[in-house]
């Protein structure tokens, strides 16, 4: 009778440990903390493109850099989720990639548009233009691979993504 009692609860302890669904959900929840953080940034990054003032453009792009690294720092330490790195993994891809954009692409559309504009030519319109294809094409990239990532976690754990828009 001890025997079957110690083998019932050894049993139950191990199947216990798997994690819930709510635990894949908190985890999904905490990866998109860190990217909304530096999504909300980038995005104010990128209104000020198309606006006229360079004082703000230069700013928020400071604002960018500094948000994407934070989040590469929060992205670093991100532990796996159930012995799985995948979703893990493309969020600190996503991550990363960001911050190249911000650091580089962004930083490069700066200078560019602060050129003064009276001296402007057709070839350094056509020099921000590839470089705003070039960072679009990048982040298309990032964001449908982390996107992918996140609908296969969440169809191994059995939870719904919500749209936030």
């Amino acid at each position: 009778m001890k025997k079957i009692i110690l083998f019932s609860a050894i049993c139950s302890f191990l199947f216990s440990c798997k994690p819930t669904t709510n635990d894949a959900i908190k985890y999904n929840d905490n990866v998109i903390q860190i990217i909304e953080a530096v999504t909300k940034t980038q995005n104010n990054f990128l209104l000020q493109v198309d606006g006229h003032n360079i004082d703000s453009l230069k700013i928020t792009q400071s604002l960018f850099v500094a948000a994407s690294a934070n989040a590469v720092a929060k992205a670093k330490v991100l532990q796996t989720f159930d012995n799985g790195s995948e979703f893990s993994d493309a969020a600190k891809s996503y991550v990363n990639e960001i911050n190249f954009l911000a650091n580089i692409e962004a930083k490069k559309l700066v200078e560019l548009i602060a050129q003064d504009s009276t001296d402007f030519s057709e070839e350094q319109a056509a020099e921000i233009k590839k470089t705003a294809e070039t960072y679009d094409a990048k982040y298309n990239i990032a964001y449908t691979k982390i996107n992918e990532a996140q609908k296969v976690f969440s169809k191994k754990y059995g939870f719904m993504l919500l749209n936030k828009e």
